[in-house]
């Protein structure tokens, strides 16, 4: 968060008593199957159909009440595809399911990925999105510009020099690419936690 390496500087002054995490791994190195355990608390490893019955958060924060007995309002927006979920019934378990298709109106191509600002679409559809419910509200951002190959603003890329194509002799710009990447990322997060605490 800090020191001439920084790339999350922004979220970081926002959560001054966050706990860091200094290293993280992932189940699975494919989205779906990593986010499918986030969800559901299960290994990926047992039987399809009793992974697809199993509760998932938003159930869980659907059953939830607050300490008014209130039901939180669940709203799931995301950069990614609606496909990244194998269970198909999510979006009823959500009072807002918002996906890259819905926000741009059509299917994107992995290639354009790169070139459009999926994040900044997503944080702004969850801005409009907690302007329009009550709370309590229990709310994900699912964001995807750090994914390969990575969604660079070019006015703020303190990273240079930076490449998206993947060689061993350019592994230094590539890297970069990914810390320019991070750099969006961590403003459409600040943008994010201030849309929540308003």
């Amino acid at each position: 968060p800090s020191g001439p390496l920084a790339t999350a500087s922004e979220a970081a002054a926002l959560t001054p008593e966050r706990v860091d995490l200094a290293e993280l791994r992932s189940v699975s190195s494919y989205t779906a199957v990593s986010l499918s355990a986030l969800l559901t608390g299960r290994s990926q490893e047992g039987s399809r159909d009793e992974i697809l019955r199993s509760a998932n958060l938003f159930d869980v924060a659907r059953a939830a009440r607050s300490s008014r007995d209130e039901r939180y309002t669940v709203l799931y927006v995301s950069a990614q595809s609606e496909t990244v979920f194998e269970a198909k019934d999510v979006r009823a378990s959500t009072d807002r399911f918002v996906t890259i298709e819905s926000t741009l109106g059509r299917d994107i191509d992995d290639a354009e990925i790169v070139t459009l600002p999926i994040d900044a679409n997503a944080t702004s559809e969850l801005e409009r999105a907690l302007r329009e419910v009550s709370s309590p509200v229990f709310a994900v951002l699912h964001l995807a510009g750090t994914h390969a190959p990575y969604f660079v603003d070019e006015k703020n890329a303190p990273f240079r020099p930076f490449s998206h194509v993947v060689t061993w002799s350019g592994m230094p710009e590539l890297h970069n690419a990914y810390r320019n990447a991070i750099v969006a990322q961590d403003r459409e997060v600040a943008r994010a936690l201030r849309a929540f605490a308003e």
